[in-house]
């Protein structure tokens, strides 16, 4: 009987520095990456980068294996005509650019399709920026939720953050979401000047590189600690009642 078609959801690091592998996945990754068929990824320099991580048998190179691009310009078109490259018997990855594809990651889409073509979905687990933050901060996850990025705008970013706050008293919730790089110390500074002194907030800076750092206060006392330096680092940030 042919096998069916897989497509296996891969873990990708977090960050661009030299980590070993053996740091980040699981033995049973390492000795199934190599094997794959072809990878999709949300840039074709991504993909081969992270294929370069692996061990490759004898005869064999990371340049060997097809990438296929699936990134947030995708059309519907081609999310069909990606799921259908897949054949039975073939073994397929999906990767994010940073931790688990599928949590907030157009991967999410293919995932779906491939269900409604009875394409078989396994996964390795890995690094996660949104567990891991959440997990450091000491916070409450009886109830959360992960925001994704916030509004770039003065006024909008304030009108959310509060938003955010009144959930979270009202609730009990806790609320997780990320900056890019170049303006995660602009964020804290919103952060402290927006909440109420009584909010909690945990920030994460270089999970899983030795300079990683993760800090939690309320309000009230982040407005009197020395700040870190989040200059063009990626930080997760962490807010409850």
């Amino acid at each position: 009987m042919q096998k069916k078609a897989q497509l296996i959801l891969l873990p990708n690091v977090l960050n661009d520095g030299e980590i070993p592998i053996t740091h980040c996945f699981t033995q049973a990754m390492i000795n199934e990456v190599p094997l794959l068929t072809g990878l999709i990824a949300e840039s074709e320099k991504g993909g081969r980068y992270f294929l370069k991580r692996f061990p490759f048998p004898e005869g064999k190179t990371f340049r060997d294996i097809t990438i296929k691009v699936l990134s947030e310009h995708t059309t519907q078109q081609e999310l069909d005509e990606l799921v259908n490259i897949i054949k039975p018997g073939e073994k397929w990855g999906l990767i994010s650019d940073a931790g688990l594809p599928c949590l907030a990651d157009p991967g999410a889409k293919l995932v779906y399709l491939a269900r409604r073509k009875d394409v078989d979905i396994a996964m390795h687990m890995g690094p996660s920026s949104i567990v891991m933050a959440l997990m450091l901060s000491g916070l409450g996850a009886q109830k959360f939720c992960f925001e994704g990025y916030l509004p770039k705008e003065g006024t909008e970013l304030a009108t959310a953050l509060k938003g955010l706050q009144q959930r979270a008293m009202k609730e009990g919730s806790t609320h997780v979401f990320i900056e890019t790089p170049y303006r995660s110390s602009q964020m804290l500074e919103k952060l402290i000047s927006v909440l109420d002194e009584k909010m909690k907030l945990s920030i994460s800076c270089d999970l899983t590189l030795p300079t990683q750092e993760v800090y939690c206060y309320t309000i009230k006392e982040w407005k009197k600690v020395t700040k870190p330096d989040l200059q063009k680092r990626l930080v997760v940030f962490v807010i409850s009642a």
